[in-house]
């Protein structure tokens, strides 16, 4: 019931195009989350599955990838570098 009060204004102000539907109502919730009182996103925390953690993004992942590959494609690793002075005679 707590929870209930905690999030009735936050329903019918976010929500309210799917009121009497309880899921609905809920699945609407959660996608505006962010707009949510305090009071009413810390009630339905218990409800909700945890915040994804936050993923690198896949360019700076690509970025890594490539630069080692080129290295290795262009002979050269980590080693010493490439001597590649002609020999004097």
């Amino acid at each position: 019931m707590d929870e209930q009060n905690a999030c009735k204004d936050d329903a019918f102000r976010v929500c309210s195009h799917t009121i009497p539907d309880r899921e609905r109502t809920f699945q609407c919730m959660i996608a505006q989350k962010d707009t949510l009182s305090a009071a009413c996103r810390a009630a339905m925390a218990a409800y909700l599955p945890p915040d994804p953690e936050p993923r690198k993004s896949k360019r700076s992942k690509s970025m890594a990838r490539s630069s080692a590959s080129d290295q290795v494609a262009q002979g050269r690793t980590k080693k010493a570098p490439v001597d590649i002075a002609p020999p004097i005679r």
